[in-house]
Formats: structure tokens, C-alpha cells, sequence
């Protein structure tokens, strides 16, 4: 579990300096982005998205991790996305449909944007 003497909000700006895209943007845009971003706790088991939905956020996994895989199929793992990671940028960037389900592999907090 995330260390409870931060804020949501603190673990998101910290995870944001450690993604290069994020990092780079100016300060206002970022704390914009992070302003606007809700947070999200997902049980361990808990599928995020399935392959094939509609792409409308992205996430910033503050705790925890998650597991992409091949469509609904939970054996066949493709990926695994850490603390400090974003998931799910890629279909907003491309309009296109998520590429894989994404579920927790262990209780996590993401941030949606």
C-alpha cells in the first residue's frame, strides 16, 4: 500500500517527474493534468480494461502493478506495468481501440486522466 503520509495527489505529481513525457511538459499543463485526474483503486484480480474498449483515459499506476494480456485470457501475459508507469496512453495517441486487457496483479492505485 502506498505510504499513507502522502496525498494522492503528491504520489502523482512525484510518479508524473518520472515519465519523461509527463516531466517534460510545463509545470502549469501538468498540474493541470493532474488536477483534473481522479483517483482510482483497483483489487487485486480487477480487470481495468478489456482488449477492444473504447480508449477514453490513461493511467498512472501509483501503487501497486498490473498484467497485460492477450485478450480475455488471464494465462497468456504480455506485460507487466509498475509504479511510476502509465498504461492505456497508447489508444488515446491513436483513436484506435485498447490493444489488450489490462487487469491488477496485486491491489493498485491509479490515477485517471
Amino acid at each position: 500500500r502506498a505510504d499513507a503520509m502522502t496525498t494522492p495527489a503528491q504520489r502523482a505529481a512525484a510518479a508524473a517527474t518520472r515519465i519523461p513525457w509527463l516531466a517534460e511538459l510545463p509545470e502549469a499543463a501538468r498540474g493541470a493534468l493532474l488536477a483534473a485526474a481522479e483517483l482510482i483503486e483497483l483489487p487485486g484480480g480487477a480487470v481495468l480494461f478489456n482488449e477492444g474498449d473504447p480508449a477514453d483515459a490513461f493511467y498512472i499506476v501509483l501503487s501497486g502493478s498490473l498484467g497485460a494480456y492477450s485478450g480475455r485470457d488471464p494465462v497468456r501475459r504480455h506485460g507487466q506495468v509498475a509504479a511510476g508507469e502509465t498504461v492505456g496512453e497508447l489508444g488515446l495517441i491513436t483513436g484506435k481501440p485498447r490493444s489488450a486487457t489490462v487487469a491488477a496483479l496485486r491491489d493498485s492505485e491509479l490515477l485517471r486522466i
